[in-house]
């Protein structure tokens, strides 16, 4: 029964090949069976083919490749567990920063000396860090 089932859908695609295009030099028998009987995955890649190879690999006594195993195994959760950790840790907490309000009614001559008193301010940090960076050069002989 299998074997006339075989040979009646055999018969279908050796038609629909026909109807569709010409095969020209190709066996439209030999065509067929190969496409009507393709698996999804090859055939040794089931789980129990799997599982007898992993036990086979195991039962050696080669013990690079199983270092190197459990190796290709810990890699990839190391990875994982880093991002997890990194997840979980605080997130910084807002800066405030502070704008001074100045009064509407400012002359020019109150910003101007405003300007100045920032001015010195901010130049005199410049000097302190141009003078560390300096400390620096000398430390390591660098002109």
């Amino acid at each position: 029964m299998a074997v006339q089932d075989e040979r009646i859908r055999l018969d279908r695609a050796e038609t629909v090949f026909a109807a569709n295009a010409p095969l020209a030099g190709l066996a439209r028998r030999a065509f067929a069976p190969y496409l009507a009987r393709m698996a999804i995955f090859p055939r040794p890649s089931g789980p129990r083919a799997a599982w007898s190879d992993f036990k086979a690999l195991w039962r050696q006594q080669n013990r690079h490749k199983i270092l190197i195993a459990l190796l290709s195994i810990m890699m990839p959760m190391l990875i994982v567990t880093g991002f997890y950790v990194d997840s979980k840790r605080d997130k910084p907490r807002e800066t405030i920063t502070y704008i001074t309000s100045f009064s509407p009614d400012r002359t020019d001559a109150e910003i101007e000396k405003q300007n100045i008193a920032d001015q010195k301010i901010l130049d005199a940090r410049r000097e302190a860090r141009r003078l560390e960076y300096q400390r620096l050069a000398d430390k390591l002989g660098i002109e």
